[in-house]
């Protein structure tokens, strides 16, 4: 299992990022600045949703260094993933 994880930095970054993105509507959705469902807030207005992922996947590869742990840069991509949600996504 330590040589899958250690094996795949990259993959663990953007699987972060995605986490990220998802934290973000999570946040959305507690401090009830949103009022769709999570699936929805994704899918209802999908050029913003697909610029926020092309955001991230840039920001994860401009952080990327291989020389760094597995999980500090999945860490890395959440917080990636976490600000181009906040900034591009945005809902109705």
């Amino acid at each position: 299992m330590e040589n899958l994880l250690t094996q795949y930095p990259m993959a663990w970054a953007m699987i972060g990022g995605l986490m990220g993105m998802f934290t973000h509507i999570l946040k959305r959705k507690v401090k009830k600045e949103s009022a769709t469902a999570i699936v929805d807030y994704f899918t209802d207005n999908m050029r913003y949703t697909i610029t926020a992922l092309i955001g991230m996947v840039v920001s994860v590869l401009m952080v990327y260094d291989p020389a760094i742990a597995w999980n500090k840069m999945m860490i890395a991509g959440i917080f990636a993933g976490y600000s181009c949600d906040s900034a591009f996504n945005k809902d109705k």
